[in-house]
């Protein structure tokens, strides 16, 4: 992702580290996160990706874990 596609507020994950936060500041290739614990961190802007929760919106069913259950036995 490049720097430029990063806004101030946008949660990021860290890559290769179980780090998450928020973009405080962004300067040049260094962009400033406050993690989940309140810790502030810097970062180079290949180190981070954007958390885009509605990506993911798509990868989970909709359907109860009955239904899913359900519709299992009868395939079964």
């Amino acid at each position: 992702m490049m720097k430029s596609d990063f806004q101030i507020g946008d949660k990021v994950s860290v890559l290769d580290d179980a780090i998450d936060g928020v973009i405080t500041k962004i300067n040049a290739n260094e962009i400033t996160i406050t993690t989940t614990d309140d810790f502030v961190m810097q970062f180079k802007a290949e180190e981070l990706v954007v958390i885009n929760r509605e990506s993911l919106k798509d990868l989970f069913s909709s359907k109860s874990v009955s239904q899913v259950l359900s519709e299992k036995k009868r395939t079964c």
